[in-house]
């Protein structure tokens, strides 16, 4: 997935806004940017139009994954123009014995997530998270209450909350089925 997502031009360092449901192919695109080098902007798909436009201008978001019909509204890239992809676009299935085993390494210090909101004033702010944030936070809560292996973690938070990454992480560095 994440070769696919290089294979449509993503960059390292690009901003890609993320404006998903919580279901199973968020985490494979979310995990995919990683990989890819991109910086993920989870947006609230249940923001409406000029609130999701402005925070992709605002972002700038050279790229938009979103399952239609968000994908076929231009209002919402425009202007810059963010290349738009359904999330089966680049959702890739294959066997085992072709995915490389084990973790790949990603720098630590580089810029992971961007999480839009709204400050105490009601201006829009956005909160940029490193991969290193991510994965200190998931340790630290997972010595706090540890999750393993054994546990499986219901993903029950919208996919733009601040707290979906935590929870995927946490998963990630504890072993856990999410």
């Amino acid at each position: 997935t994440a070769q696919n997502l290089v294979r449509a031009g993503c960059r390292a360092g690009e901003r890609v806004a993320l404006l998903l449901p919580a279901q199973w192919h968020s985490v494979v695109l979310l995990a995919a940017a990683f990989r890819a080098g991109a910086v993920a902007c989870l947006l609230d798909p249940d923001g409406g139009p000029a609130a999701v436009g402005y925070a992709i201008r605002a972002l700038g978001c050279g790229r938009l994954i979103a399952p239609p019909p968000w994908p076929a509204r231009p209002e919402l890239t425009e202007p810059p123009r963010a290349q738009r992809h359904a999330p089966e676009e680049l959702i890739a299935f294959m066997p085992a014995a072709a995915v490389a085993p084990g973790i790949p390494e990603l720098p630590l210090d580089r810029d992971a997530t961007v999480h839009a909101g709204v400050d105490g004033a009601g201006r829009p702010a956005y909160l940029v998270h490193s991969l290193g944030s991510h994965y200190y936070g998931a340790r630290g809560a997972n010595h706090a209450l540890r999750i393993s292996s054994h546990n499986r973690w219901l993903f029950n938070v919208p996919f733009h909350d601040g707290r979906s990454v935590g929870l995927v992480f946490r998963c990630l560095v504890g072993g856990a089925a999410l």
